[in-house]
């Protein structure tokens, strides 16, 4: 039996692959979040080097912050979600900046 591919599927194959992707990068970094949570701490940030998926998926797909955004609302409905930079004191006299998606829950 042989299957048939529509022009319509053909076609849904690079954002199927996108939405793929963003779950598999809200999976690796659930069970920090959800540690987080257990602590008492109201809040979590995915560091935006994080998105850089050819890290770890060699053929990866290409998303926005925005997409991202987009999917970790769907996945923690009633958070805050939101892109922020913060400086973040490292030593003495050394800050640095701290860039990602925060998911608040407080």
């Amino acid at each position: 039996m042989e299957s048939t591919y529509t022009r319509s599927y053909l076609q849904s194959i690079p954002e199927k692959r996108k939405q793929d992707t963003i779950n598999r990068l809200i999976n690796n970094f659930h069970r920090s979040l959800v540690n987080n949570a257990a602590d008492g701490k109201t809040s979590y940030m995915i560091d935006v080097s994080v998105w850089d998926t050819t890290k770890w998926e060699p053929h990866s797909v290409k998303f926005t912050r925005d997409e991202l955004i987009a999917g970790i609302e769907s996945r923690y409905p009633d958070c805050s979600v939101s892109y922020q930079e913060t400086w973040v004191d490292v030593g003495i006299n050394s800050r640095t900046l701290k860039k990602g998606i925060v998911i608040d829950w407080s």
